[in-house]
């Protein structure tokens, strides 16, 4: 998915769509300009990251699958829906007893 939510935006991540199978004989049918460049991905890409739904099976073959084309980043599952995700980000969670009274206010 290209699409970013905007909850998400503070992450200000890179989406990066490859297709290396047959790349030169794509049809540009919309007309896009098209930016071609060569990149090293173990200067490039710092940490891959799964969405936290994921199958541990999928996790497991992709990991297999970087590792196997040389990638030497950290590949991980999301903690993010993880019951103990805001004790190890330190992220402030709150919540205060509303009453009647105070809904009245």
């Amino acid at each position: 998915m290209a699409l970013k939510r905007e909850a998400f935006k503070h992450e200000n991540e890179v989406r990066l769509l490859v297709c290396l199978q047959g790349y030169r004989e794509i049809e540009n049918i919309w007309d896009i300009s098209v930016v071609g460049f060569s990149i090293n991905p173990n200067t490039f890409i710092k940490l891959v990251t799964f969405d936290p739904r994921s199958d541990e099976w999928f996790v497991d073959t992709m990991k297999k699958y970087c590792h196997s084309k040389g990638l030497k980043c950290p590949i991980e599952k999301s903690t993010l829906y993880e019951r103990n995700f805001y004790e190890e980000t330190k992220i402030v969670r709150q919540y205060e007893v509303v009453t009647e009274t105070d809904k009245t206010k």
